[in-house]
């Protein structure tokens, strides 16, 4: 148990340690929440800010535009991934967590720049969420608030008091080091009726996940019904974007002007319209077929890809919605109609 102090302490002992390139969180940038390098604790955004930024561990890890395959002038091929240097994530939340080993189940071995990004990450520092966002539904996918692991250490910040938990061999002995001392029984009263409330706050907005399944797989040649909740949808493809388990990429072949070439990795989005747009026709023209594919991928095939939903529940695709389209609302009108 500590102070926002000791959090400080925490980032400067890593700091130290590693020495890591780089510590990569969630911080302030031109008046914007991003995800990024942070030179000083004092970047750091602890907290939820009002709203939940658009960036996750994916832009690290997957970015946005990537290069596969290099060819050089000699047609000598490169397709070698390195990361200079260790990576740190400190601060990220727990739906942030989640979706990262749902990724890793998804392209690890796979995907040569996640793979390479994804083992240079040396240590893992998260905030559990103890006041969620209006948005969040983490508690109903099982991501969240609370952190029990897949991580090193987890902080929590319960007024000016913050409590600490070492989930790795490593974690354990940064925090010996750190000296920080025991919570006694109030503390610990006080941070598990924050984590009663919290939960609570994140739970009970979306119907019951295996319960959901069942009635997406029985409405699914519903058409009327997913006109209806489709809508308001534009096809901008934001949602998939700031979702931090879309990982669909499209490949495009770019000559450099020097006689050398790239083969490119850029995201796609199953709501975009040249998503389903292939030689001799398109599998799903109409939007409400890519909105249902959407919603299907992330609670029902996502089950049968890594075990599990999706979903991570960090409510970015509604909160990042131009049209304001609540997922959440769509699925209790999958659940309401009949």
């Amino acid at each position: 148990m500590g102070s926002k102090e000791d959090i400080s302490r925490l980032f400067h002992y890593i700091k130290e340690l590693t020495p890591p390139s780089s510590i990569i969180g969630y911080k302030v940038q031109e008046g914007s929440v991003v995800f990024g390098a942070l030179e000083r604790p004092e970047e750091l955004v602890l907290g939820l800010p009002p709203r939940i930024p658009q960036f996750s561990p994916k832009y690290i890890l997957l970015p946005p535009e990537h290069v596969l395959v290099h060819v050089n002038r000699d047609y000598a091929v490169t397709t070698k991934h390195q990361v200079a240097g260790s990576i740190v994530l400190f601060g990220i939340k727990p739906c942030d967590l989640l979706a990262m080993r749902i990724l890793d189940c998804i392209l690890m071995a796979r995907h040569p720049v996640y793979t390479s990004t994804r083992g240079s990450l040396k240590l893992i520092v998260a905030e559990e969420c103890l006041r969620p966002l209006e948005t969040c539904f983490c508690g109903d996918v099982k991501a969240g608030p609370l952190i029990e692991d897949h991580c090193d250490i987890a902080y929590a910040i319960v007024g000016d008091t913050v409590f600490f938990k070492a989930l790795s061999g490593a974690g354990l002995g940064i925090l010996r080091d750190l000296r920080l001392s025991t919570p006694g029984e109030k503390e610990l009263e006080k941070y598990m009726e924050a984590s009663r409330i919290a939960t609570e706050r994140a739970s009970g907005k979306i119907p019951v996940p295996l319960a959901l399944r069942k009635e997406l797989v029985d409405k699914t040649a519903r058409v009327d019904l997913w006109r209806d909740v489709s809508r308001k949808c534009l096809a901008c493809g934001s949602c998939n974007y700031v979702c931090p388990t879309c990982f669909c990429i499209e490949l495009e072949d770019m000559l450099q002007g020097d006689g050398e070439a790239a083969r490119v990795a850029k995201w796609i989005g199953c709501r975009t319209y040249t998503y389903g747009l292939v030689a001799g026709g398109h599998f799903r023209r109409e939007l409400y077929t890519r909105y249902r594919h959407f919603v299907l991928h992330k609670f029902v095939f996502y089950e049968k890809q890594v075990g599990r939903t999706g979903c991570v529940g960090c409510g970015r695709c509604t909160t990042w919605c131009p049209a304001g389209i609540d997922l959440k609302e769509s699925l209790r009108e999958v659940s309401r109609w009949k």
